[in-house]
C-alpha cells in the first residue's frame, strides 16, 4: 500500500480501518472523514482538536498530534529511523564547538549570527528525528503507531 499525502487517512489506513469504520468510531459522517482525508492539493478540512484526539487514540497514532513532525510523517522501520536521527545527530556533533566559541562570551555578535541560525536549524532537525525514532521504538514494542 503506497503512502497517502494525507497524514489522517495514512494513519486510519495503517490502523486498518475502512472510512466507513472509521467514521463509526469516531460519530462522524462518512462525508466528513472523507473531507478531512482528501488530497493535501484538494484543500482537506482540518479537524477540530477533539478529533484530531479522538482520531489518535482510536487509531493508535499519537504521532498524529505531534506538530513537530511533518505533515508526510509515518513511523518507519527502527533501523531507518536510527540511521536518521544518527546522521542528524552527527551534523549537531560537528558544530558544538562553533557553538562553544559563540557563547563563550554570554552574547552573540552579529557576524556570528548565520552561524547560529545554523547551529538553530540542526537543533531542531535533529529533535524532529529523535522524536521520530521514539515513535518507531514505541511502534515496533507494540506501544503506539
Amino acid at each position: 500500500m503506497d503512502k497517502h499525502p494525507n497524514k489522517w487517512r495514512r494513519a486510519r489506513e495503517e490502523a486498518g480501518f475502512t472510512r466507513e469504520k472509521a467514521a463509526e468510531i469516531l460519530k462522524v459522517s462518512d462525508t466528513t472523514l472523507k473531507e478531512i482525508e482528501k488530497d493535501p492539493n484538494e484543500s482537506p478540512r482540518e479537524p477540530k482538536r477533539e478529533l484530531q484526539g479522538a482520531m489518535a487514540f482510536a487509531y493508535n497514532a499519537s504521532w498524529l498530534l505531534d506538530s513537530d513532525l511533518d505533515d508526510d510523517y509515518l513511523p518507519c522501520e527502527i533501523t531507518q529511523a536510527f540511521m536518521q536521527f544518527d546522521c542528524d545527530f552527527d551534523d549537531v556533533e560537528k558544530l558544538i564547538s562553533t557553538a562553544k566559541r559563540i557563547i563563550a562570551d554570554g552574547k552573540i555578535a552579529p557576524d556570528e549570527r548565520d552561524e547560529v541560525m545554523g547551529f538553530i536549524k540542526e537543533l531542531k532537525e535533529a529533535s524532529v528525528r529523535s522524536k521520530e525514532l521514539m515513535y518507531s521504538l514505541s511502534k515496533a514494542l507494540g506501544e503506539t503507531k
